[in-house]
């Protein structure tokens, strides 16, 4: 069931609480080569006896992992963090993993870290303390946008690393059946924000009916807080010079529902940007879909390029932690993009993020993580990951009390059309004669892009100035003009193509061109371009609602079967993937890959329940 969603002002963009895009970064003393000391926090991250053998005794032996993977039952296992710091938990966990589970399940690892050290020490760090996995981890390491990164790190192994206070998840109330807890976070003494009786509270409602937990703390408040939040605390040997730490159980609590262990059947309903990454998501978790793919061609290159406005909005930083996203999980050519802008509004944004993110050039910002991917990365999946691709119109897509009815007409055949059943559907194509789309407000947009070959290659990022130019090995990109008016079945049209020259002749102006390809298509968007990306309303219901006078409780009517993806316009690239792999994490019902507050305005329902004003946040 999606949240209660947030009332939006006047305008389309949703500010957002924080006023910067980026966290602080911890503060690092070294005290020797392999001992970090946050000078903020002014504590260690562990103690001098040794980081690794104290981790793996407190948090691996102390919560009996290596057992519990070897004889977990159940598909997926889920340990919670406070305090990621230098990653030394989840590497080890994940170790363990690797080594005691079977194949196909999977390890979710929720981590919330307030100040997350910066890459540099990471790699200072690992330098001097060989671990597993350790190169893996730098490679994935995000950027320090605030808010919950997605990232699976291995496969089986999903990292949810939350930037930010714990408190701030855990309000969020999406995290449940926790079976695992890690107390990592500095002393209680330097950071008593992390061991509260109303953190710990939260945390016993998140966890399932005997849950573990350890810490190398046995304050007092610690133990009393603990027993008040419903655990059984135990006191075990400590590690090195401490004579104690503390494990725990959860002795009595109600447990949810877990996911079935038998894959459910699946069909995605278009071939295109978003489909395929509905693919990918499902292959992760060793689901293969029927796939129908009725889609056009497509450009043979994709700008990867983040959008950040002056004000902190929820839009802005759904495209940075997006852009994040496919930079860990797509071969995104990482040459980065240079967005020509006035100095007042360059320095504005860049205030606002960190150099890792961002950095100022002369006449724009240059984006790190920007670039571009070639079609072939972004469309083809692996065979494998796919049960059958049927080149087919669909034509119908229904819920009924056993599944999901698909009813489709393959291309060239003249026979009857065919029915399929489903357990899920997900349905990434824009087509409004299928009745879970039928009232989405969509718009197809005309646009034309040009192919250039000049007399000499360039390098370099890719250049946004009213257009995208991608320099490709083999040629220019540069993407693209926009009719809303215009059918792009009528073809290229001249004054877009000089248009276009334009834009390349401005930024490229010592380059000869040699050949002009010009290329059309459309794109989809929604009023107020942000994608549409969750559970299918039952629409009906929401009629009725909208036009109850006073209605006596929010709307909840959202399917469990059927999930919409589409109206990407220019950011398919950004967004897509993120929010393919939010939309299958949220129909299996796993933990969280986006915080609440972004459902609100990703929903299917939002232009409806925004029109007559029932567009609430979550508490």
């Amino acid at each position: 069931m999606p949240p209660d969603p947030p009332k939006l002002p006047n305008g389309l963009k949703m500010p957002d609480s924080n006023d910067r895009y980026c966290v602080d970064q911890a503060t690092v003393d070294w005290l020797t080569q392999s001992l970090p000391h946050s000078h903020g926090d002014d504590d260690v991250y562990w103690s001098a006896s040794g980081g690794l053998d104290e981790k793996r005794y407190v948090y691996i032996e102390g919560n009996n992992l290596a057992s519990r993977f070897r004889t977990l039952g159940r598909p997926s296992f889920l340990i919670f963090e406070l305090g990621f710091g230098f990653g030394l938990n989840f590497l080890l966990t994940a170790e363990t993993w690797l080594r005691h589970a079977r194949n196909g399940q999977i390890l979710h690892y929720v981590s919330a870290e307030r100040t997350p050290v910066a890459i540099e020490d990471l790699r200072h760090l690992f330098r001097q303390l060989p671990i597993q996995n350790a190169d893996r981890l730098i490679q994935i390491y995000p950027a320090p946008i605030g808010g919950l990164h997605t990232i699976w790190f291995k496969p089986g192994i999903c990292l949810h690393l939350y930037l930010g206070e714990a408190r701030a998840l855990l309000a969020d109330q999406s995290l449940s059946n926790i079976d695992c807890i890690f107390l990592d976070g500095f002393s209680p003494a330097q950071n008593p924000d992390a061991w509260t009786p109303h953190l710990l509270c939260q945390l016993g409602d998140a966890s399932r009916a005997g849950a573990t937990l350890s810490t190398y703390s046995v304050a007092g408040r610690v133990r009393r807080n603990l027993e008040a939040a419903g655990f059984h605390i135990r006191r075990r040997s400590g590690f090195g010079q401490k004579n104690e730490m503390l494990t725990a159980i959860l002795v009595s609590h109600q447990t949810a529902n877990d996911r079935l262990a038998v894959a459910p059947s699946v069909a995605v309903v278009g071939g295109g940007l978003a489909g395929r990454q509905v693919v990918r998501s499902l292959a992760r978790r060793g689901i293969q879909p029927t796939i129908f793919d009725n889609s056009a061609a497509s450009l043979p290159m994709y700008a990867l390029s983040p959008q950040v406005s002056l004000t902190v909005t929820l839009e802005s930083r759904l495209s940075l932690i997006g852009t994040q996203f496919t930079n860990n999980h797509l071969p995104v050519q990482r040459v980065g993009l240079h967005r020509h802008m006035a100095t007042e509004r360059r320095d504005r944004i860049v205030s606002g993020l960190d150099p890792t993110v961002a950095t100022s050039t002369p006449d724009g910002v240059l984006f790190i993580n920007g670039g571009y991917l070639y079609e072939t990365d972004v469309r083809d999946t692996d065979p494998c990951q796919e049960r059958l691709l049927i080149n087919a119109r669909v034509t119908g897509v229904v819920e009924q009390n056993n599944g999901v009815v698909v009813t489709f007409l393959k291309h060239g055949a003249r026979s009857k059309p065919t029915t399929t059943t489903f357990d899920h559907v997900y349905v990434a194509a824009p087509d409004q004669s299928l009745t879970p789309m039928t009232p989405v407000p969509l718009n197809l947009v005309w646009g034309q892009s040009a192919a250039i070959t000049t007399d000499t290659d360039q390098s370099g990022p890719v250049v946004a100035d009213g257009a995208s130019i991608i320099p490709g090995p083999s040629g220019f990109l540069v993407s693209a003009t926009y009719d809303r008016d215009r059918d792009a079945r009528l073809g290229t049209r001249y004054e877009d193509t000089e248009t276009l020259i334009a834009h390349f002749r401005r930024n490229y102006p010592n380059l000869s061109i040699r050949k002009i390809v010009p290329i059309t298509g459309q794109r989809i968007t929604t009023p107020d371009r942000v994608p549409i990306a969750g559970p299918s309303p039952d629409w009906p219901s929401l009629v009725d609602h909208c036009e109850e006078k006073r209605p006596t409780s929010l709307f909840h009517h959202y399917s469990d079967r059927i999930g919409l993806l589409t109206g990407f316009g220019s950011h398919g690239t950004a967004l897509a993937p993120l929010l393919a792999e939010f939309l299958v994490a949220r129909m299996m019902s796993e933990p969280p890959v986006l915080e609440r507050k972004f459902e609100t305005v990703l929903l299917p329902s939002r232009f409806q329940l925004r029109q007559v004003g029932r567009l609430r946040h979550h508490p």
